[in-house]
């Protein structure tokens, strides 16, 4: 589970260098499951970034949910 944005901008990585560890991760463990974790008010965002992932063939899933539902994933 990676949660690639914070509700504080300046600490961003940014979603490049985020898809571009996913594919590294999928690379070195293919067998791995990534969900990317949000907030519902960064939806848009991820899902831009998961788009970009599927269009490069790496599978991914989105979850956003919110802060209880993160907890139990």
């Amino acid at each position: 589970v990676i949660q690639p944005l914070t509700s504080d901008h300046k600490k961003n990585w940014g979603l490049e260098r985020w898809a571009q560890m996913i594919r590294t991760l999928k690379t070195l463990e293919p067998q791995c499951q990534v969900i990317v974790l949000g907030a519902p008010q960064e939806q848009q965002q991820l899902q831009s970034l998961i788009l970009q992932l599927k269009a490069t063939h790496v599978d991914v899933s989105l979850a956003i949910l919110s802060l209880e539902g993160a907890y139990s994933l």
